[in-house]
């Protein structure tokens, strides 16, 4: 479930200020991990005391078949309980948005509160919350989302003005499962995307993922019914990872999609 409140974005639309901004990105980053591999004697109650910032850049292909291919790079950070992200998406001179989101957690007894924000280019933005209900063990998952429905590109690729609910736990060794569903609840799609997710360590630095969804429903109210799948396998070894999808009729459209994303954490 994606999520994305209207926050002036435009300065996003050019690519040289893209460029810019990820460059800038990129150096700050380098400067944050260089500083935490040189840390400095903290005290109690110290700010830099804290848990290092940790980082994860992505670039993704986007091959649509019948269309002209797109590209996505993603820089990630997370420290503890918080996730940032800055993001560009673009195919070619068809379309191109820039993105950037914000997420937290909040633990409690009876499990954990996610809430996050993000906002785009072409005047996009909304929101989610989503709770999980549990302990790692066994956990029931719900969710909620809720955008402007401006344009945007839904690269979540499950409906995100929808509500969630699955379950999840831990299965024998250190794999873990997923069961959840993701429904439209407020344009009378009817899209409802059910996923089926398995992650299975292989070896003490390598893991296994994969994620099969049964999506049905149409692109509009007006719109003929749709049903599709889609196949996810990911393979994380140390901190690179590879991840490589199959999507039959891609965001409740008549195309089909391969998609290839390939990353490294920092």
């Amino acid at each position: 479930m994606m999520i994305s409140t209207e926050l002036e974005c435009h300065d996003f639309h050019h690519p040289n200020r893209l460029k810019t901004l990820l460059i800038a990105a990129t150096f700050w980053v380098s400067s944050l991990a260089q500083a935490q591999t040189h840390p400095t004697q903290a005290t109690e109650g110290d700010p830099s005391s804290a848990a290092p910032w940790q980082f994860k850049l992505t670039a993704s292909n986007y091959d649509t078949h019948g269309q002209i291919s797109a590209q996505d790079i993603n820089l990630r950070g997370m420290r503890e309980d918080t996730t940032w992200w800055l993001a560009h998406y673009r195919r070619a001179s068809e379309f191109e948005q820039s993105r950037a989101g914000w997420e937290q957690n909040w633990g409690f007894g009876w499990g954990q509160l996610t809430s996050s924000l993000q906002v785009a280019s072409h005047g996009f933005a909304g929101g989610a919350l989503s709770a999980r209900l549990g302990d790692e063990a066994l956990y029931g998952l719900i969710g909620w989302g809720r955008t402007n429905l401006r344009d945007y590109y839904n690269l979540n690729f499950d409906p995100n003005d929808a509500v969630t609910l699955g379950v999840g736990g831990k299965l024998q060794g250190s794999a873990n499962y997923t069961l959840f569903t993701v429904k439209d609840d407020r344009l009378h799609t009817g899209q409802q995307i059910s996923h089926a997710v398995l992650r299975l360590p292989l070896q003490a630095s390598t893991r296994l993922t994969l994620d099969y969804a049964y999506k049905r429903g149409r692109s509009s109210a007006q719109d003929p019914l749709l049903h599709g799948n889609a196949l996810a396998i990911g393979l994380d070894h140390h901190d690179v990872f590879l991840r490589v999808t199959a999507d039959n009729k891609v965001n409740f459209s008549n195309y089909n999609q391969t998609r290839v994303a390939v990353g490294l954490r920092f």
